[in-house]
């Protein structure tokens, strides 16, 4: 199974199941070649359902205790209520045993959470804009509102910061939110442009949620073809449809 996904060593070494699955070991064809997770895509259904069932089985759990969401790019979290694609949001929680949450990426940064105090798993997809709009502090202070939480968090594959050329829009976007945001951005070789570093913001917004210990795999989308999705990449070859990967934690 080591090909079809990969462990944050973090999360591994308190013994929570969890998975950064790659695009290999599924059932889709051609483009979408081949564990695609992504729904709402000109995939087959049967072959995305497919998918999960492999992918939900990997983690000894069964596809009907998965929860997914229909993502947004939205600052919603979501209690986990085992329906895949209905319910509107970008971060998922559950505290009951045996569940599953998870969410798809294509470049957007898939952080896994565990709430080691309360036995917590959090799944959330944060894009830049659910980034900014405070995904990752809503779901946070959520899960610690009036509790004592002792918090793991994996950041899982990505778009990395050579990869993710913004304009001066996207720049001054987040130097409105503060003036410190300035350091997660370098200058592009093209001229008003900039490489954004979200992983980088994600870990640092992570941290000041008071979270004990983060793992950043360090792995990038845009670069590993065979083994990653990626929507950027997709967009600069003209593919017009692109797959999805799935980020797993199992409560």
């Amino acid at each position: 199974m080591q090909d079809i996904f990969i462990e944050s060593l973090l999360l591994k070494r308190i013994g929570v199941k969890h998975g950064f699955f790659t695009r290999n070991g599924g059932r889709s064809s051609d483009k979408f070649n081949s564990l695609n997770c992504k729904l709402n895509s000109s995939d087959k259904i049967e072959n995305v359902k497919n998918n999960l069932a492999i992918a939900t089985k990997c983690l000894n759990a069964d596809l009907e205790n998965l929860t997914l969401l229909k993502q947004i790019h939205s600052s919603r979290l979501i209690k986990a209520n085992n329906t895949i694609n209905q319910i509107e949001g970008d971060a998922i929680y559950t505290s009951k045993k045996g569940n599953v949450i998870g969410v798809v990426t294509a470049d957007c940064v898939p952080i896994l959470i565990w709430d080691n105090e309360n036995k917590i798993a959090i799944a959330i997809h944060a894009g830049w804009r659910g980034a900014l709009d405070g995904i990752i502090e809503n779901s946070i202070n959520e899960i610690k509102r009036n509790v004592k939480c002792q918090l793991y968090a994996a950041i899982g594959p990505c778009i990395r910061q050579n990869n993710y050329e913004v304009d001066e829009i996207f720049y001054e976007l987040f130097l409105k939110e503060s003036s410190l945001n300035k350091k997660f951005f370098k200058n592009s070789i093209v001229s008003n442009k900039f490489l954004f570093d979200l992983p980088k913001y994600c870990y640092e917004k992570l941290k000041k949620c008071d979270v004990n210990e983060v793992d950043d795999l360090g792995v990038d989308t845009y670069l590993e073809e065979k083994k990653f999705f990626s929507c950027r990449r997709a967009f600069h070859k003209g593919e017009k449809s692109f797959g999805c990967q799935l980020s797993m934690i199992k409560s």
